[in-house]
């Protein structure tokens, strides 16, 4: 749907209106042919259509009580479209958010709502031997403390002078609690993104905590490597 911010004239759009698509690009707002690009499968799409799912049944199961603590969660929750405008979130999106989160962790789902207590956060986190056959991270504080987990992102070698973009990052690994650093990352990297490496590429990682109890999703952290 178009998203309109009124003013003398328009302000701002957002959206998709009739074959074309409103969006805001390095230059300011701009109009475009809506494309629709094709869509190859792939374990990682088929594995994130199979979680959404299967968060969406598990609501269908709730009690009216569950659903009414999750309503209730999500009316002290607010969050702000692309304009900025606050809205409050639905207590099946909450549901949806955190349970995705877990799942994605590798995590059993929750039906009952949580009570909120926030996510750790790592002080330091930087890639260290990163070169033909090695690939590692450290980090502080070390272990990763109880109740916690860190989903590992990493992008395929890219050249220096490139911009990487949300979509570069791919899911490598998921560190549990009491894992210590620095963490070996070469098998579960090659696994997704082969064994060839060009000397003088960069790889980026990011790495956000997971709340194992609750579903709530830390703020990421990102850093990057000179392939030796």
């Amino acid at each position: 749907m178009t998203k309109i911010v009124p003013s003398a004239f328009i302000g701002s759009i957002s959206g998709k209106s009739n074959g074309s698509v409103f969006r805001r690009g390095q230059y300011g707002l701009n109009l475009a042919r809506k494309a629709k690009p094709p869509q190859s499968p792939s374990n990682a799409r088929n594995n994130c259509k199979a979680r959404f799912t299967n968060v969406m049944s598990l609501w269908a199961t709730l009690s009216a009580a569950q659903v009414l603590g999750w309503n209730t969660l999500a009316s002290h929750m607010k969050g702000s479209n692309v304009f900025g405008d606050k809205f409050t979130y639905s207590g099946i999106a909450i549901f949806q958010r955190l349970n995705n989160h877990l799942i994605n962790a590798g995590i059993a789902p929750i039906l009952d709502a949580p009570i909120l207590a926030g996510s750790g956060i790592w002080t330091a986190f930087s890639a260290t031997g990163v070169h033909d056959g090695a690939i590692s991270i450290a980090f502080a504080a070390s272990p990763i403390p109880a109740g916690s987990a860190v989903v590992m992102e990493a992008t395929a070698p890219v050249p220096v002078s490139r911009k990487v973009k949300e979509s570069d990052f791919r899911q490598v690994a998921v560190l549990a609690a009491a894992d210590t650093t620095p963490h070996v990352l070469t098998t579960a990297y090659q696994a997704k993104f082969g064994t060839k490496y060009a000397a003088g590429k960069t790889i980026y990682f990011r790495a956000y905590f997971i709340n194992t109890v609750t579903g709530e999703a830390g703020q990421p952290l990102q850093c990057s490597a000179l392939l030796s």
